[in-house]
């Protein structure tokens, strides 16, 4: 009965700590360790967000990350940085890593926005579960050498990815047909070579899965950089040129939108966001991941408001890119439109839902 009302008490406090002190207090004993799983496991991912205005009480940006890394519910796996300004700012180029746990895959995107009031810096925290396997892989130009460079894998391809079997090896445990995985990837790309890349990508996908879904959500934006301790080596404040995150588990499930302001009124909209809807059914952990044409009316803006009224338990993590793209086996045309910029006025987004 002791043992009960202990663990009722611990649960009831722990429920109230951030992260980094619910890690710090599974390490006090066993008891303490299993209260401490319980509370992660009622946990999932999380968004945090603050405008520049609010920005300008503290006294300097290292405050303002601390204060952010510090809201994350559970220790992240991943976490994604966002900011959209009128001009690049200094502080946005300064390193993470002294606020984030080890083996934390950090990339940071921001997007060069016309509009004052729009400026904000949004951050997502991805936990670390075990059901959940998140890979990254982190693209370059290589400096003195014609080919892509992958950070991860510590190889050199060349320009069209037509000699990367070795990514292929390490991503196809999750596309096997055999497998119960369901995967999806995020792409984001830099302005320029970032989006060849990234499309060079996409074409090899499909050409190595062809009879496996594969769930894309991504954008293309300004500047793109990754503070990663991961693979043995400190990387901080890397630039990028393209950066592909895949997501993969047993329970999770996927589903992508992509609006299209050229094609597709108010009212087509709508009926896309009730559609999606009546067919989402949200397990225990959701996040929706929302990419905003910065070219796209204001309308879209909208956008966020009505994902909330549809799921209002869902947290919305909202980027602000120059193009935006989703779906599932996308096609060559639609590729190549992005790629040349003729997809500017789409925004997107996906839902991700796992217990």
């Amino acid at each position: 009965m002791e043992q009960n009302v202990n663990y009722y008490v611990l649960r009831s406090i722990f429920e109230y700590l951030n992260g980094l002190d619910l890690s710090n207090a599974s390490q006090v004993c066993k008891s303490w360790l299993e209260v401490a799983e319980d509370e992660k496991r009622r946990r999932g991912p999380s968004c945090v967000i603050r405008n520049r205005r609010e920005m300008k009480s503290y006294k300097n940006w290292d405050d303002i990350k601390k204060e952010m890394i510090e809201c994350f519910a559970i220790k992240p796996a991943l976490c994604m940085f966002s900011t959209n300004s009128a001009k690049k700012d200094s502080h946005l180029q300064k390193c993470h890593c002294k606020y984030l746990p080890h083996n934390c895959y950090t990339v940071s995107l921001d997007t060069e926005s016309s509009s004052l009031e729009n400026e904000n810096l949004v951050a997502m925290y991805f936990p670390k579960i075990p059901n959940i396997q998140i890979s990254t892989f982190t693209f370059n130009m290589h400096p003195w050498t014609m080919g892509i460079y992958c950070e991860e894998l510590k190889t050199l391809f060349d320009n069209s990815l037509n000699n990367a079997d070795q990514l292929k090896t390490v991503i196809e445990a999750s596309f096997d047909n055999d497998c119960h995985n369901t995967s999806c990837w995020i792409l984001l790309c830099k302005i320029y070579y970032g989006t060849s890349i990234g499309f060079d990508l996409l074409e090899h996908f499909y050409k190595w899965f062809p009879r496996k879904r594969i769930s894309i959500c991504g954008g293309i934006v300004n500047h793109l950089s990754v503070c990663n301790s991961v693979h043995n080596s400190r990387v901080c404040k890397n630039m990028a040129e393209c950066v592909a995150i895949l997501i993969s588990g047993t329970k999770m499930q996927i589903w992508t939108v992509s609006l299209d302001e050229m094609n597709d009124n108010n009212e087509d909209i709508e009926d896309k966001l009730k559609n999606i809807k009546e067919i989402v059914k949200l397990k225990k952990h959701s996040i929706i991941f929302m990419f905003i044409s910065e070219y796209c009316s204001s309308d879209m803006d909208n956008l966020e408001l009505i994902m909330f009224e549809y799921f209002p338990r869902v947290p919305v993590v909202k980027y602000l890119c120059n193009g935006a793209f989703a779906g599932e086996n996308l096609n060559e045309k639609y590729v190549q439109g992005c790629n040349d910029f003729e997809n500017i006025n789409t925004s997107v987004l996906m839902i991700l839902t796992y217990d």
